[in-house]
């Protein structure tokens, strides 16, 4: 409970004492949490059900007071892995992608649109051959794709593809080759200034060297002003991109372009070449030694371009500061935030992360106490980091 006099709680002001309703939460964390253009949020992974309510699964839409909304259609049957990312239309209807093979029992392979009820929309029927992990806004009506497929709609497509909102391929956007060193895939592409960023597990595009980091014009081609060097020297988990146009990347890297910082870097927008403003003093370390980065399983940005990072529960230091355990707040400079209440996991890591436009915090993990508070997979902490979804 919080006990202010009022809260401006998830878009909505609220006169205090603030009593949410996430009662037991979801039966297993999430990775995924968003927020929707109407202030609720969407939740959306393994879970089978929400509060006790085994009606509720896979995906739902909660109330700002994190109770179920039963406008929506919380008994979305999804056949597959789960739900991976979804992109909110102007007129409300959500895409969702994954890995998955049906949606409320119609055929659907890894990508479907739901009207903003929850329902199927029967007159989107895009798929591809392989997973897809994340989605992206272009126009208002088209959007980019990313993730381990080859074909979307049974047309020719690596790794990354462009979509008409009504799920038709753009072929404005044809990528060339990409080169892995691991596992098959574009973790990430996001769409900013008339150029496409993407992240993953690649060494090269189209027979040039690009390891895990590439930003292309609209053509597909590579944006050679974007000089990323020798890029990173292992794999990148994901990034987001703040106010001041610096690209915060989150990984199991060591170096970037040769500089040292585990798992956390800023990188310029405008040139690819280090932001020397953020001092990360080597980054995360961890003892015992763990690939660092296991460190930081999920990152975002708030409204003030502070970094927020869900970390392990290993002995995990930042600036040789361990007093953190699941969630650490980074100054735009890189100093640890120490305006922010830090509490303890007894169990489990902070697996996803969401900044509600109050500037409150939503996280998830599998964990079931938090700064001596008892949280069930999922717990709402204000913007100071205080527990508030008891």
């Amino acid at each position: 409970m919080y006990n202010g006099t009022i809260v401006n709680f998830g878009g909505k002001y609220v006169t205090g004492p603030l009593q949410l309703k996430l009662g037991t939460g979801p039966n297993t964390y999430l990775r995924q949490l968003s927020q929707l253009n109407d202030g609720k949020v969407l939740i959306y992974d393994n879970f089978t059900s929400y509060n006790g309510r085994t009606d509720v699964k896979y995906l739902t839409k909660l109330n700002w007071d994190f109770s179920v909304d039963d406008t929506f259609n919380s008994n979305v049957s999804i056949v597959g892995s789960a739900v991976r990312g979804v992109l909110e239309l102007n007129n409300g209807q959500i895409i969702i992608v994954g890995n998955f093979t049906s949606v409320n029992g119609q055929p659907r392979i890894n990508i479907a649109k739901l009207n903003p009820n929850g329902t199927l929309d029967l007159s989107f029927d895009a798929s591809s051959n392989n997973n897809i992990v994340s989605i992206c806004k272009y126009t208002e009506d088209k959007f980019f794709i990313s993730g381990r497929f080859t074909q979307v709609n049974g047309t020719s497509r690596n790794y990354i593809a462009l979509l008409n909102t009504d799920g038709t391929l753009d072929n404005s956007f044809v990528p060339f080759n990409f080169a892995f060193s691991k596992t098959l895939q574009v973790d990430q592409v996001q769409y900013h200034k008339n150029k496409l960023l993407a992240l993953g597990a690649f060494t090269s595009y189209n027979s040039t060297s690009a390891n895990r980091i590439v930003r292309l014009n609209l053509d597909a081609t590579i944006d050679a002003s974007f000089n990323y060097g020798t890029g990173f020297d292992n794999t990148v988990r994901g990034f987001a991109i703040d106010s001041n146009d610096k690209i915060v990347v989150n990984g199991r890297y060591t170096t970037y372009n040769g500089f040292v910082s585990h798992s956390i870097i800023k990188i310029n927008w405008e040139d690819g070449s280090r932001d020397t403003s953020f001092d990360s003093s080597g980054g995360f370390l961890s003892n015992p030694l763990i690939p660092t980065g296991d460190a930081i399983l999920k990152m975002t940005i708030d409204a003030s371009d502070n970094i927020l990072c869900g970390t392990s529960t290993w002995n995990v230091t930042y600036k040789g500061s361990s007093a953190f355990r699941g969630l650490i707040r980074i100054l735009p400079n890189g100093d640890i935030d120490n305006s922010f209440k830090y509490g303890t996991l007894t169990t489990g890591a902070t697996q996803a992360l969401l900044v509600l436009s109050s500037g409150d915090i939503v996280a998830s993990g599998g964990y079931s106490i938090y700064d001596s508070k008892n949280v069930n997979n999922m717990m709402v902490l204000s913007r100071t980091g205080e527990v508030i979804s008891i």
